[in-house]
C-alpha cells in the first residue's frame, strides 16, 4: 500500500523554534497505543459546591473566584443532553459522508464522539472538542480529506485528522479552522497561518497524551489553589483562601492536604 499522507512539518519543532524550553509529549508506549482508552482522567461526582457554582449567572458582574467556579462546574457538567444528542447526529452525517467517499474514521474518535460519558471525561485545559461544518479537502491534493475534532478555546489552532482513502490517517494542528463555515475570517488567503503540521502519527498517539496532558494539568491545578490559598490564608482572608482551596478539590478530590486545610480554616 503506498503512502498517502505527505510529510508534514513538526508542530513541536515549529513551538520549539519560538520557545527552546518546548518538550513534545513522549511517545506513547506500544501496549498503551493497542488500548488508549484504557487509562482515562478521572469523572467527578456533582458535588453541592459544582451545583452552586453552576448557577451563577455569567450575565452579571462576577468576581474572578465566581468566573473561576463557573467555569470549572461547567467543565465538570459537560454536555448537556440536548448537545449530545446533536453532537451524535452531526458526527454520524460526516461518517456517513466519509463512508460514502471510502474514509475511515479512527476507531477510538469514533468512541470518544459517540460515548456521552467518555465524551465529557475530556476536560481539555484551553481547548474542546469540536465539529466542522463541513468536511475540507487538504490542500494541493482533493484525495485527502481534513476532518476536524478539537478547537482551542481563543481561536488560535485547530486540531485535524488527515484522511486517506487507503485508510492511513494522521492528526494535524494549524492556526486555520478547515471545515468551518467562517475558516476565512480566522487567517488571511496566503497566510502561513494555514499551514498544517503534524501533531500527532496517529489519532491514538494523540488521545493517549491528551489524558496525560489532562490528568498532569488537574493535578497541577490542585496544588496551585493550594500555594493561593495559603497565600490568601497568611493575609488574613481567611473566606477567599476556604474558597481556593475548594476550588482547589474541584481539580482533585482526593488531595489530602486541600481537605486538611480547608478542615483548619473552618474550626481554626
Amino acid at each position: 500500500m503506498l503512502d498517502m499522507i505527505p510529510s508534514l512539518p513538526s508542530w513541536w519543532e515549529a513551538l520549539r523554534r519560538e520557545d527552546p524550553d518546548v518538550k513534545p509529549p513522549a511517545c506513547p508506549a506500544v501496549d498503551r497505543i493497542r488500548d488508549p482508552l484504557k487509562t482515562l482522567p478521572r469523572s467527578f461526582d456533582w458535588t453541592n459546591d459544582l451545583e452552586t457554582w453552576s448557577r451563577i449567572d455569567y450575565e452579571k458582574p462576577m468576581s474572578g473566584f465566581e468566573m473561576m467556579m463557573l467555569q470549572r462546574a461547567c467543565i465538570i457538567r459537560g454536555a448537556n443532553s440536548e448537545n449530545h444528542s446533536e453532537r451524535q447526529k452531526r458526527f454520524s452525517k460526516f461518517k456517513n459522508e466519509l463512508a460514502a467517499r471510502g474514509f475511515t474514521i479512527p476507531s477510538s474518535l469514533n468512541t470518544v464522539f459517540t460515548n456521552d460519558r467518555l465524551f465529557d471525561l475530556f476536560r481539555f485545559p484551553c481547548q474542546s472538542f469540536s465539529l466542522p461544518d463541513a468536511l475540507a479537502s487538504f490542500p494541493g491534493d482533493d484525495r485527502l480529506i481534513l476532518f476536524l475534532f478539537l478547537s482551542d478555546a481563543q481561536g488560535c489552532n485547530f486540531t485535524h485528522v488527515l484522511l486517506a482513502p487507503n485508510g492511513q490517517h494522521v492528526v494535524t494542528r494549524s492556526c486555520h479552522p478547515y471545515g468551518l463555515d467562517d475558516a476565512d475570517d480566522y487567517t488571511q488567503q496566503d497566510s502561513d497561518e494555514r499551514q498544517l503540521f503534524c501533531l500527532a502519527d496517529s489519532f491514538d498517539a494523540f488521545i493517549c497524551n491528551a489524558i496525560d496532558e489532562i490528568i498532569n494539568f488537574e493535578t497541577e491545578a490542585a496544588s496551585d489553589w493550594i500555594a493561593r490559598g495559603d497565600q490568601l490564608r497568611d493575609a488574613d482572608r481567611i473566606e477567599d483562601a476556604k474558597l481556593a482551596y475548594r476550588l482547589g478539590l474541584a481539580y482533585n478530590p482526593d488531595c489530602q492536604p486541600l481537605h486538611e486545610r480547608l478542615r483548619a480554616s473552618e474550626t481554626g
